[in-house]
């Protein structure tokens, strides 16, 4: 029996920790990029400041996973910060522009990185994660904040860029390199619970789609926990509905 391999960038904290754990349990090798540390001691990893990373310091850091069997999985959690909300749109400091200029190398421009150096252990099968968020999709997710509804992807329209760009470079390497890859909403998560619950449906997404060749797209992971795998063709069209069903 293959062995199944995952490796998680942000795998060490929150939900990148929970989902870790959650797939040592389903019997995978789990290798993570993490700036805590290792969940377990079966968890390798790889430390990275996310302050400071650069590009040959992401190449150090991948070092310890170049070599090996393919993975079956990588998956792109690093969600390390974003820049530009209607806190600050028009007014950021220097210092905001380079922590900008951080938050995009760390959570795209490291994918790229990621792809180029471990690309001995990326096969056709192998499926390539970027999580995504609800908010880049066409229907609004709207939020009632300080008792006025706002539709997120403005009042976060740094983070939600940032997720639009990982959403199309994905589609890119789908067509252009070898692998599969897709984008994944993972679910909105503020406290433990939420994480807990989204953390379970993603490791449920990984096992269902294990074996399959999945068409691109953006999937919303914990739709399979109530039977099936939701997902949106194109974040700027609304074409939902339930595509594959469990057996």
């Amino acid at each position: 029996m293959t062995k199944n391999r995952v490796l998680i960038i942000g795998g060490g904290s929150k939900f990148g920790k929970k989902t870790s754990l959650g797939l040592l349990e389903e019997g995978y090798e789990v290798d993570i990029i993490t700036s805590t540390g290792s969940p377990h001691k079966h968890i390798k990893f790889s430390k990275v400041n996310w302050d400071s990373l650069d590009h040959y310091l992401a190449v150090e850091a991948l070092k310890k996973f170049k070599d090996g069997e393919p993975y079956t999985e990588i998956i792109f959690n690093q969600n390390a910060g974003s820049s530009g909300y209607a806190g600050n749109y028009g007014i950021m400091t220097p210092q905001e522009h380079a922590g900008w200029s951080q938050h995009f190398f760390n959570n795209v421009q490291l994918i790229d990185i990621v792809i180029k150096e471990l690309k001995g252990r990326i096969i056709p099968s192998t499926k390539i994660i970027g999580l995504v968020s609800g908010i880049i999709q066409s229907n609004k997710i709207v939020n009632s904040i300080n008792g006025k509804n706002e539709i997120l992807a403005e009042r976060y329209g740094g983070y939600a860029g940032m997720k639009a760009y990982i959403y199309y470079m994905m589609q890119g390497y789908n067509k252009f390199a070898t692998g599969n890859y897709i984008t994944v909403n993972p679910g909105h998560m503020e406290t433990e619970e939420q994480q807990n619950y989204f953390s379970n449906g993603l490791v449920q997404f990984i096992k269902e789609v294990k074996d399959t060749k999945l068409e691109y797209a953006t999937y919303t992971a914990y739709n399979v926990l109530s039977g099936n795998l939701g997902y949106s063709k194109l974040t700027c069209i609304n074409e939902f509905g339930s595509r594959i069903k469990n057996k």
